[in-house]
């Protein structure tokens, strides 16, 4: 089992395991190494460069039929078994093999998904198109839907970035548009956006430059509003958001709910209009499982709200002298009093992500055999996450990213399976779904 370095939500500045058979390391650079700090002056408005990228065809509305799931492997290469459960990887595709997905959202009448240096929809979940993102240099991370369209967070050439679309068809993007204090020896990191009903609102950290677990000791949360999501403001005087970093949010509890780590452990900030913060006590609550190392470490890196519950995921490292981590998760019904949730095949697994599906949540991140095999949890109400990925067809499978239609559910990511690591290539995208249940 080699290691990959996780390419897009932070993961505090660890090397990530990522246990797919035949992994090598990736290729593309990982945010801390792109998200590098801003030179506008504090408090200053950046004047923005501004692009735009050629106007694709109009997605179709048409229902598409779904396409028989085809596979080939570079030589010596062996696939994985057909799928027996739900889940299972879509038809093969330029669209999804060219690049890792790194997000995906439901916008009421299709997917939005964004690659390295592509965006991507589909109608019906199993059928892709993509579009490049308008550089090269391109590294859209997070996609988020609203009444005005589509934002999209990211870098373009190590510059923090981001992208624009009243349609998700036609895109313009800025670059150094989010306004820092950051010492410049700091790193400043955009890690997720989400619609406001005045426009848009960003999260992400300042970090001390350093070379080993930096982002364990983070300088302060940020956050930025937007009309447009061009142009942003950073949100200043907010003192709950030192000596913390942002990880994710959305929308929930008394308006907004971010997480992220503060003080070693998971921690939870609540805003009611995203201008003013305050900081949810910090308890055990938060910190690793009973009889856990010391020196052991949590991080929440997922927020989602739905079905009655805000429900938050994360990450706890060393837990013993092994180094072993496992994946955590907290519910609570109005984003002040937490519980614990319990996790099948917690242990050596990894959590980016969960998102709030027709009737349930799905969590997400690449895990591998030694805990739930195509890292995908499902709960009906955040207190109990299931393994729903140990399908031996999942080998290679990793997911970053998951939504869901009234239909439809899909997991986004990149695969090991049918990967010839000789070629020099990164792994290539990958797309699983399933009938909603």
């Amino acid at each position: 089992m080699d290691t990959l370095e996780r390419t897009r939500r932070p993961v505090l500045g660890l090397v990530v395991v990522l246990a797919l058979a035949g992994c090598s390391t990736g290729t593309t650079p990982s945010p801390t190494s792109t998200g590098g700090p801003s030179s506008t002056a504090p408090g200053a408005t950046p004047e923005p460069t501004t692009g735009g990228s050629p106007t694709p065809p109009t997605p179709s509305a048409e229902p598409i039929s779904t396409p028989s799931v085809t596979a080939s492997a570079a030589p010596g290469v062996s696939l994985p078994p057909p799928p027996t459960g739900a889940w299972r990887p879509v038809a093969s595709q330029v669209a999804v093999s060219g690049a890792q997905l790194q997000d995906v959202v439901w916008t009421g009448t299709r997917f939005e998904a964004v690659g390295d240096g592509e965006f991507l929809d589909s109608t019906d979940g199993r059928t892709w198109r993509s579009r490049d993102a308008g550089d090269p240099a391109a590294l859209p991370t997070r996609i988020a839907s609203g009444p005005s369209g589509f934002v999209a967070i990211g870098t373009i050439d190590g510059r923090l970035a981001s992208w624009a679309s009243p349609n998700g068809v036609q895109w313009s993007w800025h670059i150094k548009n989010f306004p820092a204090s950051a010492a410049s020896v700091d790193r400043v990191t955009v890690t997720d956006v989400v619609a406001t009903p005045s426009g848009w609102l960003a999260v992400g950290r300042e970090d001390p430059a350093c070379a080993v677990e930096c982002q364990m000791t983070p300088v302060r949360g940020l956050v930025w509003t937007s009309t447009d999501g061009l142009t942003w403001k950073r949100v200043t005087g907010q003192t709950a958001l030192e000596n913390g970093g942002i990880n994710a949010v959305a929308a929930g509890g008394p308006g907004f709910v971010a997480v992220g780590i503060a003080s070693g452990h998971a921690a939870v900030w609540l805003s009611p209009d995203g201008h003013a913060w305050s900081r949810v006590a910090d308890s055990a609550t938060f910190g690793a499982p009973a009889g856990s190392d010391k020196d052991a470490v949590v991080v929440a890196n997922g927020v989602a709200a739905g079905h009655g519950s805000i429900v938050v995921v994360g990450m706890a490292f060393a837990l013993d002298k092994n180094g072993t981590q496992g994946v955590m998760a907290w519910r609570s019904a109005d984003g002040t009093a937490w519980s614990t949730a319990t996790v099948d095949h917690w242990t050596f697994g990894q959590a980016f992500a969960v998102a709030a599906t027709q009737d349930r949540f799905l969590m997400t991140g690449p895990s591998g055999e030694d805990s739930c095999l195509g890292g995908i949890w499902s709960s009906t109400d955040g207190a109990s996450w299931a393994c729903e990925a140990s399908d031996p067809a999942f080998e290679g499978f990793g997911p970053y990213a998951a939504a869901g239609s009234p239909t439809i559910e899909v997991a986004v990511g990149l695969t090991s399976a049918g990967w010839d690591s000789s070629g020099g290539a990164g792994m290539p995208g990958s797309v699983w779904w399933r009938a909603a249940p």
